[in-house]
């Protein structure tokens, strides 16, 4: 059986040493009501759906602060616009909203300034997340 989140284990890790922020937030409540009203009961779409997230989401993770770092405001509103589908899959709601508040910062150019801020906290709730998802992966399996 391929732990998809050990094969990433790389990239999260130089998400995490690359997060400046110290600051301990409380893990993102998945709610996986959405994702399985949208996949019925469909065990290999389900599979399918959180493989591509354990897959995607690190390379959005680094994407998001390596454009933030760049100031290059029009790709990271791009990626935090893509990064929306999947928090709304998850139910990851409060997520959700920071990752809609980066789009519209960087579409706007306002508030620049807290975007790193921003980026810290997806960061952070991605990564509980994906530990989440390689779980909920094992229980399909």
């Amino acid at each position: 059986k391929k732990n998809y989140f050990n094969t990433h284990k790389e990239k999260v890790l130089q998400i995490n040493n690359t997060t400046n922020n110290n600051q301990i937030i409380n893990a993102p409540q998945l709610d996986m009501n959405y994702f399985h009203t949208i996949t019925e009961e469909d065990k290999d779409l389900k599979v399918r759906m959180i493989r591509i997230m354990l897959d995607e989401t690190p390379d959005e993770i680094l994407k998001l602060k390596k454009f933030s770092t760049e100031e290059n405001w029009e790709n990271l509103r791009a990626i935090a616009h893509k990064m929306k589908s999947s928090m709304q899959f998850l139910g990851m709601s409060d997520t959700l909203e920071v990752v809609k508040s980066i789009e519209l910062s960087a579409k706007e150019k306002t508030n620049l300034q807290q975007i790193p801020e921003k980026i810290n906290r997806v960061v952070q709730d991605c990564t509980l997340a994906l530990q989440e998802l390689e779980k909920e992966l094992e229980k399909i399996e």
